[in-house]
């Protein structure tokens, strides 16, 4: 599943989890807050964009919250 919302574009990674880039500086911020408090459930991967960020989400209730 693809989905772009905002400049934010979600991947299912097949293994119950999901790769999220975003350049939405809102979803950045939100993101971060909950990999830094829940790493178990969402962690920053490393990019080679500047402007844009990316995430694997376990928890797909989660991802909908924050977009």
């Amino acid at each position: 599943m693809t989905m772009t919302k905002l400049g934010t574009m979600i991947y299912e990674d097949g293994t119950d989890s999901y790769s999220v880039f975003t350049f939405n500086f809102e979803i950045q911020n939100q993101l971060d807050n909950i990999s830094c408090h829940s790493p178990e459930l969402c962690c920053k991967l490393p990019t080679d964009d500047s402007s844009g960020k990316m995430y694997r989400i376990k928890n797909l209730k989660l991802l909908f919250s924050v977009c």
